[in-house]
């Protein structure tokens, strides 16, 4: 029913509000995250900066080369490189793609995959010429209390599995 009341400029206003509010639990979670694991590293201070005003673009899965972790790592690269060669970028949408996953012990390729990604993390977030535009973050351990957290704030969820592939959609 929530069609009806979508075109009501309250709605939408209170919409925005959780939307927001969701987007500013999964920074602290993030920030909380990043700090257990560095203690106050310059990558930690460097995401402190980010902000809930960005597209928050999430590929939460499982690690398996067909669940194209690594083709969305590879765009964010092709992104990076944009914002690099571009003057101008304030034409751009700032973006925050966050990972995470679990990778079977054994996968020697899904583990290269999050450590490409850990790599590609680091190069983005401390380039002082991308300033805000992109960001990108790896939540470890990734289970449901943190699915409850990460879900509500996201807005662009990578489903990019391999048609046929993906067993739980």
């Amino acid at each position: 029913k929530i069609a009806d009341f979508a075109s009501e400029r309250a709605t939408q206003e209170e919409f925005l509000k959780i939307k927001k509010k969701n987007k500013e639990r999964l920074l602290l979670l993030i920030k909380n995250d990043m700090k257990e694991r560095h203690g106050r590293t310059s990558e930690y201070i460097k995401m402190h900066t980010l902000s809930s005003d960005a597209l928050f673009d999430v590929h939460i899965k499982r690690i398996h080369e067909y669940k194209r972790q690594l083709m969305n790592a590879l765009h964010l690269l092709m992104l990076y490189f944009e914002l690099k060669e571009t003057k101008d970028p304030s034409h751009r949408v700032k973006r925050f793609a966050i990972f995470s996953g679990k990778a079977a012990p054994g996968y020697a390729l899904a583990k290269n995959i999050i450590r490409f990604i850990y790599c590609l993390a680091r190069k983005v977030n401390q380039d002082p010429d991308i300033k805000d535009r992109l960001k990108i973050a790896f939540i470890e351990n990734y289970n449901v209390s943190k699915a409850e957290v990460i879900i509500p704030g996201t807005d662009l969820s990578e489903q990019i599995s391999t048609a046929g592939m993906e067993a739980s959609g």
